[in-house]
């Protein structure tokens, strides 16, 4: 005989099976408005290329380059640099320390002011919706068509200035790949054809920010590492060297480069301290400025941008001061003694001792200074002749490097 308990147990039995079927039909239900959802975005995204094609097309057909020019000028002309890469204006954290550095650190400043007394907009790890990047939809030739994407991009890339950081492959990302590489997601049809040109083509105004304060702000994660810091000094080299070698010199008379030295000095107490860390960094761009400077003819400019140790940014071009002849003197005398030039020839260590292929120990700090580069004892302003001797044109001990010059 059935009990009461019996009774409810089947009707407890009922109600869990339907529902059950309640959330299958809730949860179908949902996979069925997702798949419409994706459908009608599809849809969409395809009415709505297809519709920006027929319009740029019919322009580009009907309209005078006087016009198209300036419909580009409307779309695509910025007032301040384009930011291109992360970390240009936070603090970057090493790889290994990432995990603990959700929020990284930013410099206070919303601006700089360079020396030349203009204002250039400050940017952060976050997009502005308000700036054209390389990978908008206006620049996209799934939108625009081919031609009209590759007379666009060209114009875009000639009329911008573009703000690069040395960090994450992010300079050569930029300049040396098809602007395709720049379209991605599920609308990117396998067969999308390349726009047929680097951007290094174009680019007439770069700006390439040298992150260096990074250095001071894990100086003890860079110092435990073997190499740590020579390594950090090795790859400003690389990257440097690899946008060099990729001008075209041709259009390296049209180009104007902006290099700007990021530090941070403030947790540096001992000056000659900071000297050693300041003379490795200028040594790590020295081959690529003067290759800029003379090889190239590049219209170029150095600042160093500290925002505590300095009250304004301050323009050190003139620190490179070798004239046309001393530099090709100094690239002789490395060919002459059979000898390959690289950064790490002139690295100063921090301790009183070193082994020969690290450079330099650290009592070498000022006379190296001032005879490699003809500093005053603050190493801010060059303002004595470089003398031949120890350490240039070539320095000693002689060992073996890559070749690079």
């Amino acid at each position: 005989m059935e009990t009461k308990l019996d009774a409810s147990m089947a009707e407890l039995r009922l109600l869990s099976e339907q529902s059950a079927q309640k959330t299958k039909q809730i949860q179908d239900l949902r996979h069925e408005r997702r798949d419409l959802d994706e459908q009608f975005e599809k849809q969409l995204l395809e009415h709505a290329q297809a519709d920006c094609k027929q319009l740029t097309g019919m322009m580009h057909k009907k309209l005078p380059q006087e016009l198209k020019e300036l419909v580009y000028r409307y779309l695509y002309l910025e007032e301040a640099p384009i930011p291109i890469g992360s970390y240009h204006f936070s603090t970057y954290v090493p790889k290994p320390l990432r995990s603990g550095h959700q929020n990284p650190q930013t410099q206070s400043a919303p601006f700089i002011v360079v020396p030349d007394g203009s204002i250039r907009q400050d940017h952060s790890i976050e997009r502005d919706d308000n700036v054209i990047y390389p990978d908008s939809w206006l620049l996209d030739p799934a939108y625009l068509g081919l031609t009209v994407a590759q007379d666009a991009s060209k114009f875009y890339y000639q009329s911008n200035t573009f703000s690069v950081c040395t960090l994450d492959n992010a300079t050569s990302d930029f300049l040396f790949r098809d602007p395709i590489n720049n379209f991605t997601g599920s609308h990117r049809p396998q067969d999308a054809q390349p726009l047929g040109f680097k951007p290094i083509d174009h680019v007439r105004n770069i700006q390439i920010r040298v992150k260096y304060e990074h250095l001071t702000a894990y100086f003890s994660f860079y110092s435990e590492l073997r190499n740590g810091e020579k390594d950090l000094m090795l790859e400003i080299f690389n990257t440097m060297h690899k946008f060099v070698g990729g001008i075209d010199s041709a259009a390296a008379a049209q180009l104007s480069v902006e290099l700007l030295l990021m530090t941070d000095y403030k947790p540096i107490e001992n000056e000659l301290k900071r000297k050693r860390l300041h003379l490795n960094l200028l040594e790590a761009v020295r081959l690529p400025v003067y290759k800029l400077k003379h090889d190239l003819g590049v219209d170029l400019t150095v600042t160093h941008y500290d925002e505590y140790y300095l009250l304004f940014p301050r323009d050190v071009t003139n620190n490179f001061q070798l004239s046309q002849n001393q530099w090709s003197y100094e690239k002789a005398a490395f060919q002459k003694n059979g000898t390959n030039y690289s950064p790490s020839r002139f690295f100063i260590s921090p301790g009183a001792e070193t082994a020969a292929m690290e450079g330099f120990s650290f009592e070498h700090v000022m006379p190296l200074a001032k005879s490699r580069w003809g500093f005053d004892d603050a190493i801010r302003i060059a303002c004595e002749p470089v003398t031949e001797g120890r350490y240039w044109p070539i320095s000693e001990p002689l060992d073996e490097f890559p070749n690079v010059l």
